[in-house]
């Protein structure tokens, strides 16, 4: 098992893709596969990118001064974008009315201009949260106001590999939609406090301050439940249960296609579901069901976690990027192997900003380089020092609030 090489021009481009390019999302319109970190930015993004977020698609860049860029394919187009489109947010006069009605200058007393604060994928649409907290949808040719939140969004969830979104309220209350469907009201009364969400094909999770809700389906075990017991939960559902971690203690949750992966405060990870590929990093392939099980301890603080479709990514506070699951070319960053059934480190000499995966895809932003290394240093390292001096910024949309 060997970790990739990196391409000649590591030191000279921010922004790298590798894995599936089968919609431009990632690389030239030559290349189907990027089977080698492929630099996926432009002038206009040099050091100057602010969020990034990806479904099975398409690419959504957010940047500093508050430009849309995709490139790819979104649904309710028949056209890909195999180079970055900027998306004319600012015309819109939807925006300038959310401003009017939301927030003011605290000096002036006038309306602040729209600010998006962060960006979200379906395999339908785009999702922009403002400042305001208000919620606004994008099908890639109109913008739409999702109304019944203005000024109240919390958390908004989406899943790469899906047009199902959720949005949860300041006031804990949730809402589902799926495809272009309106947004409704679920039925569904927290014990405590929501933290975060994370939902996958078929299966949804709620993290509370002190519980743990499921809903969706089971028969793989990706809720954590014995799959003899529960088959279906066609609602939110908190069960009495010994889980092997303490709901209290749990600091972020995913999900994947058919698997779980979730992560403690004190840096314990665990898994949970079908690991046909290995994704669960138990050390297995052809797993078809497993309740929750403890793979992985880190000394450092975990910042976070990703679920691809069959890809378990964990992000440690020092930049090391564990990964585990289906190695599509060489989405894992690993050169030789199908299916890593255990998660193994990975550290650049980059320092690297944030991670995001695809479905079948990785996307990495690393920080500004100003003069470059000798050619000597464009290796892969394991064991180099932490990049305490930076600023943890990740790519996480489901927990806004951290």
């Amino acid at each position: 098992m060997a970790d990739i090489p990196l391409p000649s021009n590591f030191y000279s481009h921010n922004l790298f893709g590798i894995g599936c390019n089968d919609q431009g999302q990632i690389g030239p319109k030559s290349k189907i596969l990027c089977r080698e970190l492929t630099p996926i930015d432009e002038n206009r993004f040099q050091n100057n990118i602010k969020s990034v977020a990806c479904c099975r698609d398409a690419l959504l860049i957010l940047t500093a001064d508050q430009n849309l860029y995709f490139r790819g394919k979104l649904k309710a187009s028949d056209h890909i974008e195999y180079k970055f489109k900027a998306i004319p947010w600012r015309n819109d006069p939807m925006f300038h009315q959310d401003a009017i009605q939301g927030l003011t200058n605290s000096t002036t007393g006038l309306s602040e201009e729209p600010e998006i604060v962060s960006i979200h994928c379906s395999t339908s649409d785009f999702y922009l949260l403002t400042k305001s907290r208000s919620l606004f949808r994008y099908n890639g040719k109109d913008f739409i106001k999702v109304d019944p939140f203005h000024l109240n969004v919390k958390i908004i969830c989406t899943y790469l590999e899906s047009a199902d979104a959720f949005v949860i309220t300041t006031d804990d209350e949730v809402y589902f939609s799926n495809a272009q469907a309106p947004f409704a009201f679920v039925n569904f009364k927290p014990s405590s406090k929501i933290v975060g969400m994370s939902c996958g094909l078929i299966h949804e999770l709620v993290h509370c301050e002190d519980n743990l809700y499921v809903r969706g389906d089971n028969n793989c075990c990706q809720l954590g439940l014995d799959n003899e017991d529960v088959k279906v939960i066609n609602d939110f559902t908190s069960f009495k249960t010994d889980y092997p971690f303490s709901c209290s203690n749990i600091k972020m949750v995913r999900c994947g296609n058919y698997h779980t992966i979730l992560a403690t405060k004190d840096s314990r990870i665990f898994t949970c579901g079908k690991g046909i590929c290995g994704e669960l990093g138990n050390g297995e392939v052809h797993v078809e069901k497993h309740v929750w099980l403890e793979v992985l301890t880190l000394k450092q603080r975990v910042v976070d976690i990703f679920a691809g479709c069959h890809t378990s990514y964990v992000i440690a506070e020092d930049k090391t990027i564990y990964r585990c699951g289906r190695n599509y070319e060489k989405a894992l960053l690993i050169n030789d192997v199908d299916n890593q059934t255990v998660f193994i480190p990975i550290k650049f000499t980059r320092k690297l900003k944030q991670i995001v995966t695809g479905s079948l895809a990785c996307i990495l932003e690393f920080q500004h380089f100003v003069t470059l290394l000798p050619k000597v240093n464009l290796l892969l390292q394991r064991d180099t020092s932490p990049f305490s001096d930076i600023e943890i910024k990740t790519s996480t949309d489901r927990y806004l609030d951290e």
